[in-house]
């Protein structure tokens, strides 16, 4: 089965598929990858990810870029398995790369299409949070502390 990635650049610049082959698929800003991301993609590393088919399966793996590579929002360090569908994001606020398999249609799943937006966003979100643990945590506690304020006034109110 071949697959492709679909390229949504962060720049702004037009959308583009590029076809896997059976080989292992190197994706970076250096000339020697089989994707060649722009220079003005800062977040991408020289060489920073790489797929592989295993069992019929596409994977990614990060390869030691310094921004990281993250799959549906969740950032990656070895071998990991994508979905159709599945998000791929070159550094935090990098490209993002989507696959489906070569010659089928985009929107197959059309009713997935809803569902893998609301993971993304969920995911999106999941990782804001992460980034952000201060800021909720600090929220989180003061909502507890205005109810718990509440509560004791309506104690001895009563």
């Amino acid at each position: 089965m071949r697959f492709c990635l679909f390229v949504v650049p962060a720049d702004g610049d037009p959308e583009f598929e590029a076809e896997l082959g059976d080989s292992l698929f190197r994706v970076g800003r250096s000339p020697d990858c089989d994707l060649v991301m722009p220079s003005t993609a800062e977040t991408v590393s020289a060489f920073h990810a790489e797929f592989r088919v295993l069992n019929g399966t596409l994977q990614v793996q990060d390869t030691g870029s310094r921004n990281g590579t993250y799959v549906d929002g969740r950032r990656i360090e070895t071998w990991t398995s994508l979905r159709h569908g599945s998000t791929i994001r070159l550094g935090r606020q990098g490209p993002t790369l989507r696959w489906r398999a070569a010659g089928g249609e985009r929107a197959a799943d059309d009713d997935a299409d809803d569902e893998r937006g609301a993971t993304t966003r969920l995911a999106t979100l999941r990782a804001w949070c992460t980034d952000h643990r201060q800021l909720v945590l600090g929220a989180a506690a003061g909502a507890a502390l205005v109810v718990l304020v509440l509560l004791v006034v309506l104690l001895f109110r009563g």
